[in-house]
């Protein structure tokens, strides 16, 4: 991946990419070269101990999504800030309880040019989100699939959320959207499931939608992304307690990208 600069004030950029038909092929100990494209080669850009983690995944789905997921992150954030991406320094924290052992990922504090980032997989996408430092993103993806929708009504739907969706011309796309664009606004904020998907309330906007955060913990304004017809995504920035009119308005650029490895 060529050299890029950190984005622009109020600007936010997503890459995504799909994962083949085939999956990733022979993962091996996920560090060994194979065929371009296969698992063993993209395994070349994380770091060990993420490396480790994806070894113990059971599913080779599962798999095949974090290889992609992180390598396409690590390979986008070291051509902002340089190096090679299994050597940008990430750490974790959440906003929620302030611990640094789990939580959102960002690159290391001190590290320059550093932007804000996000990352997210589903079915057969993955994508990565990167803003300006100082305005923090997040973003994720949803897989259309079959879904007992009934034990998640209370846990990810308001009432009114509920029959709005389901007067929606498609309403499993639309809850699904739904879904999205709270998981995004919760990631953005730094909290992710610890707020409770349920208390986020999400309004359409005139070029996006906006979410408010429950237990007063602020606001987001985000916009939904196209990928395949397959999934459904959404990318939000967190404003803080300013109101989710203000605040700029960031331009995403979607990106179809398959990471290249030579």
């Amino acid at each position: 991946m060529t050299e890029l600069p950190p984005p622009a004030a109020g600007e936010v950029t997503v890459w995504w990419a799909e994962l083949p038909d085939a999956g990733l092929g022979a993962a091996g100990e996920l560090g060994e070269a194979g065929d371009p494209g296969s698992a063993g080669v993209l395994a070349r850009y994380l770091d060990e101990a993420t490396r480790a983690r994806l070894r113990r995944m059971l599913r080779q789905e599962d798999r095949d999504r974090g290889v992609l997921a992180h390598s396409l992150a690590r390979r986008v954030l070291a051509a902002v800030v340089g190096g090679e991406p299994q050597d940008v320094p990430l750490d974790v924290a959440c906003a929620g309880c302030g611990s640094r052992e789990h939580g959102k990922p960002h690159v290391r504090a001190g590290v320059p040019g550093a932007p804000e980032f996000n990352l997210t997989h589903s079915g057969r996408v993955v994508a990565v989100a990167l803003a300006p430092a100082g305005l923090p993103v997040g973003v994720d993806v949803e897989a259309r699939r079959a879904m007992d929708w009934a034990p998640l009504r209370r846990n990810v739907f308001g009432d009114d959320e509920w029959h709005a969706t389901g007067a929606a011309a498609d309403p499993e796309r639309e809850r699904f959207a739904t879904w999205a664009r709270k998981e995004a606004a919760v990631k953005a904020s730094g909290h992710g499931l610890s707020l409770g998907l349920s208390g986020v309330r999400t309004r359409a906007g005139s070029s996006g939608w906006f979410a408010t955060l429950p237990d007063g913990v602020g606001n987001v304004t985000g916009w939904d992304l196209d990928t395949t017809t397959e999934h459904v995504g959404a990318v939000g920035v967190f404003l803080g307690t300013a109101p989710g009119e203000a605040g700029p308005d960031p331009v995403v650029h979607r990106v179809r990208t398959l990471p290249d490895p030579e």
